[in-house]
């Protein structure tokens, strides 16, 4: 009997033991990734496209008024997983920025990596095409003017504002999104459980739009009196706008759980 309560203190002593050099080497490893850091900085001048495909990185855009077209990319990175694992290349205009998907032997627990896109502009800040694909990084853009956007997301929020463009499409399974300010004649939001929340220009005569989720909430809000056409396949719908229906700006809404609203203030 003593000796069975003996080699149960052993065992018992044991996974202390085991546990404190669990945490530890966890502790380590985290304010090692949180020290371990290094910024990256590029200057490009006259783009007119935007290709933006990474895994987690936070993606951060704002557009203004400045003395010249430039471009301005500052990278920050921390973590050992981390270490150069975004790639920046411009060819004919065209500027893609990637994210390595390396697998790393030490975990990078507390790392993290953020993309800060300057865009400056003299007189017509227009541009092509801005893409954006990541997995679980949120994107913040301000002040984009672009033909076509694209924005596609796993689980990261996606918040724009004062954006302009012909068609904006916005995807994601899990994440928020929260659009302010838009103007664009053709709008499309898909998503499986993510809040979304859109406000468009009160200047917008023109709109077509088509709104696809799962669960999540969608909220439509305009600010003048445009004439809808409106039309859905959902359960729990709110109009604030009586349907035109000899409208041309149609918008349609589908959702199998998620509450639709359409509001005007």
């Amino acid at each position: 009997m003593e000796n069975k309560i003996t080699r149960n203190k052993k065992i018992k002593n044991i996974m202390i033991i085991f546990a404190i050099i669990l945490i530890g080497i966890t502790s380590t490893l985290f304010v090692s990734n949180i020290f371990f850091k290094k910024n990256q900085s590029y200057n490009y001048k006259d783009i007119n496209s935007y290709n933006i495909d990474v895994e987690n990185a936070e993606i951060s855009i704002v557009t203004e008024k400045g003395i010249e077209n430039k471009t301005e990319i500052k990278i920050y990175m921390s973590g050992i997983g981390n270490y150069e694992s975004i790639l920046v290349i411009e060819k004919d205009g065209i500027l893609s920025i990637s994210q390595n998907s390396k697998v790393n032997l030490i975990p990078n627990i507390g790392g993290s990596v953020k993309v800060e896109l300057i865009n400056t502009y003299v007189d017509e800040n227009r541009i092509n095409n801005f893409t954006i694909h990541t997995k679980s990084g949120a994107v913040k853009a301000q002040g984009i003017n672009s033909e076509l956007i694209d924005i596609d997301t796993h689980s990261g929020k996606v918040h724009l504002s004062e954006i302009i463009s012909d068609k904006l499409t916005v995807k994601t399974q899990s994440g928020e999104i929260a659009v302010d300010n838009i103007y664009t004649q053709y709008f499309e939001n898909t998503s499986q459980s993510g809040k979304c929340t859109v406000s468009f220009n009160e200047n917008i005569t023109q709109l077509s739009a088509v709104s696809k989720s799962s669960s999540g909430d969608v909220s439509y809000i305009f600010t003048n009196d445009i004439d809808l056409n409106l039309s859905w396949k959902a359960r729990n719908v709110t109009s604030e706008i009586e349907s035109d229906e000899n409208s041309l700006n149609k918008l349609y809404f589908e959702s199998e759980s998620g509450n639709i609203k359409i509001i005007r203030p």
